[in-house]
């Protein structure tokens, strides 16, 4: 699994930016991006999964396998 460090900021008109690229000014709040490993998928209950998301912690997220045909459709998507 990679981890990628975000950063969340609030627009003038209310929005919500996220950003790997941190702010040069002004406030933010870090934010994690989790990748899972190729053949693998994200999840934190064993039941639901995802190949990525952006969260505030790491805390019981963990991967498993992905099932093959997901995987192979992944991998066309990405390429």
């Amino acid at each position: 699994m990679q981890i990628k460090t975000l950063y969340k900021t609030i627009r003038t008109d209310g929005g919500v930016t996220v950003s790997p690229d941190k702010p040069e000014s002004g406030e933010y709040t870090e934010m994690l991006r989790l990748v899972a490993d190729e053949g693998k998928l994200l999840t934190q209950n064993g039941i639901d999964t995802t190949p990525c998301v952006d969260v505030d912690f790491t805390d019981g997220w963990y991967e498993v396998d992905a099932p093959e045909e997901e995987a192979e459709i992944f991998e066309t998507e990405v390429s």
